[in-house]
């Protein structure tokens, strides 16, 4: 059970690391898009859009 514990813990982790890396890249890719002069639109303005 313990042992249970540990590797539900450990997922845990890895996938707020996961989730922290690629939040950081995202920021990044916004910023070199956005020093291009290129903007990143949100998935609700790209429904609307479509409406």
């Amino acid at each position: 059970m313990l042992e249970i514990v540990e590797q539900k813990d450990s997922l845990r982790s890895m996938l707020e690391e996961d989730r922290q890396r690629y939040r950081e890249e995202d920021k990044d890719l916004e910023t070199q898009m956005l020093a291009k002069g290129l903007r990143l639109a949100t998935l609700r303005q790209r429904k609307e859009s479509q409406v």
